[in-house]
């Protein structure tokens, strides 16, 4: 009579690891398309000219390489090509940062430089319709004096325009800077000396021959600078 034996149990095996990822990779390896980035690096001095999913792409030897094929004659890409590459990324990220960190200031100033010039012009023309000289000194202008009122018209009847040429000497153009939309009549005299020609009326309105060629129309209203226009030389 034969009496069964229970078999011992053993412990499972160990120490063998499965790699089923670099089986893969051995069954299908990964083929690199290297695109030409960088269109010719013939005459090219060694740089690294580009940076896409972790591979740099640069002109070594006139070769347009990268640090992942290595079917380019056994040439490389240099660290530090690859070190200075990233220099210059992080130096222009950090310029392009701190331009957008500067948007809100150009862009409030930008808008407070355009309120004052509307303030100015609507002072000018408020003062001209009122009969009195603009208050200009309230928004600092250089050189802003108040200017005598001008004699208002009769009701009815329209002031007689006088033409009056004053010089054929051409301005330089560069006299023109700080000569602003509210500097006062007085001033624009003084710093520009006598126009082309000048008709007088309602508003003062001078024109100026440049040495450019071109020409610089500027109109007065109550003493004030209303509006400057200048016109390149056809």
């Amino acid at each position: 009579m034969l009496q069964a034996q229970k078999l011992p149990q053993g412990k499972p095996i160990t120490g063998i690891e499965f790699d089923s990822k670099g089986l893969i990779d051995a069954i299908n390896p990964t083929v690199h398309i290297h695109f030409l980035m960088h269109g010719s690096c013939k005459g090219e001095p060694d740089h690294v000219y580009g940076h896409s999913d972790n591979i740099y792409y640069a002109c070594i030897s006139e070769q347009d390489v990268c640090t992942v094929s290595k079917a380019h004659k056994g040439v490389g890409v240099p660290r530090a090509l690859i070190t200075q590459y990233e220099q210059v990324r992080a130096l222009q990220e950090a310029e392009r940062q701190k331009f957008e960190e500067e948007r809100p200031e150009r862009e409030a100033k930008a808008l407070a430089a355009r309120l004052r010039s509307e303030a100015i012009t609507n002072e000018v023309r408020t003062a001209r319709a009122q009969g009195r000289p603009p208050n200009l000194a309230q928004f600092n202008l250089p050189g802003a004096s108040p200017a005598p009122a001008a004699p208002a018209a009769s009701v009815g009847t329209i002031a007689q325009a006088t033409v009056q040429r004053a010089t054929t000497a051409r301005l330089a153009d560069e006299k023109l800077e700080g000569i602003v939309v509210g500097t006062a009549l007085g001033d624009v005299l003084r710093k520009l000396g006598n126009p082309y020609s000048r008709i007088a009326g309602d508003s003062e309105r001078w024109t100026y021959r440049l040495e450019s060629g071109g020409t610089a129309r500027l109109e007065f209203e109550g003493g004030a600078l209303a509006k400057i226009e200048v016109q390149a030389a056809r």
